[in-house]
């Protein structure tokens, strides 16, 4: 919920998130937070 409460996200997308158990792979590129890659579970984002 820390993307929610910086405001990079909507409550309804965080909560949609939240129960979709959606991971965002973030990067920034010249200055700018992009989202890379989504997704569904712990074991995904370590092997990302």
């Amino acid at each position: 919920m820390l993307l929610v409460k910086s405001g990079r996200l909507s409550k309804i997308q965080g909560m949609i998130g939240n129960l979709l158990k959606v991971k965002p792979i973030l990067r920034f590129d010249q200055g700018k937070l992009d989202v890379e890659h989504k997704v569904r579970t712990s074991e995904n984002v370590l092997k990302y």
